[in-house]
């Protein structure tokens, strides 16, 4: 590399008086690179990047989009503004799944580079190639990345925690709740819908406790009307599109100034799914 640099500068500081000669340019391999020196008009040096030089993404947080189970935007965000975003392909499945993203890959785990990008130091770039290794460990994701963005800029990083939504287990805030007319309704049951503030998800919940009201106890996700037992239709919205009920779980009552309900179960398609809420529920409608 030293003698190749000398030659350059040799032949910037005389080029202008070569007449009918040659530029020979040895490079660090040991091959010969020769030039007419009549052709050339100037000799300038151009500043790339080395692996040293590799602009290391310093991840603080993670963003998700799902936009169906097979497409995904994930952001994967630094402090300072940096960020990728990437836009993200996989099988058919309720969570991100683990494996390795290749932009422009022909497996089943890809990134699509049109819709994907890097801002750094404030500036907008194009993903042009490299890879996103997703590993899974129980709800915890371990994102290591590694692209090629912009002038052939090298961007690296990598960050471990939980998906915000959609990840292996599907948590939701429900903040409205309404009682739910039903044909021959149990003597002992209570009938109750929830949503959650964008109305990504609504189900029934029917609860069987003895009483004027549910009382606080933990009630078993269960086809029986028997006290202490829960019922569940599921209704879930964007990106899942679909019904399903628990098929194992229980829900906790507790109760103080506000009632507050814990629910945590597995849906009857596979779902992991946790669910909260906090206030008052409705009164059973009179026969």
């Amino acid at each position: 590399m030293k003698h190749f640099t000398a030659a350059l500068l040799l032949c910037g500081s005389t080029i202008l008086g070569a007449t009918a000669q040659n530029i020979i340019i040895t490079d660090k391999d040991g091959v010969t690179h020769k030039f007419n020196a009549d052709y050339v008009k100037e000799i300038t040096f151009e500043k790339i990047q080395s692996q040293g030089d590799a602009v290391n993404l310093e991840i603080t947080s993670v963003d998700v989009n799902p936009y169906s189970l097979t497409n995904i935007e994930l952001m994967l965000l630094a402090e300072n503004g940096d960020k990728l975003d990437l836009d993200l392909y996989q099988p058919s499945t309720m969570w991100l799944t683990q494996g390795n993203y290749v932009v422009g890959g022909s497996d089943s785990h890809t990134i699509d580079a049109g819709y994907s990008s890097a801002v750094i130091g404030g500036e907008k770039k194009d993903v042009k190639s490299g890879s996103l290794d997703v590993k899974l460990d129980g709800e915890v994701y371990t994102f290591t990345a590694d692209f090629v963005v912009g002038e052939d800029v090298n961007v690296k990083g990598s960050f471990t925690g939980k998906l915000p939504k959609f990840g292996p287990t599907a948590n939701f805030d429900l903040t409205g709740v309404a009682y739910v007319e039903v044909n021959d309704p149990a003597p002992n049951g209570f009938y109750y819908r929830f949503n959650d503030e964008n109305w990504k998800i609504e189900m029934r919940i029917d609860l069987f406790s003895e009483g004027n009201e549910p009382k606080a106890g933990t009630y078993t996700f269960s086809e029986s009307t028997d006290n202490g037992c829960a019922g569940s239709y599921v209704n879930l919205y964007s990106p899942y599109n679909d019904t399903s009920k628990f098929k194992e779980g229980t829900l906790m009552i507790e109760e103080g100034d506000n009632t507050v309900i814990k629910i945590n179960g597995v849906l009857e398609n596979g779902l992991p799914m946790t669910a909260s809420f906090s206030g008052q529920l409705p009164a059973r409608t009179a026969e």
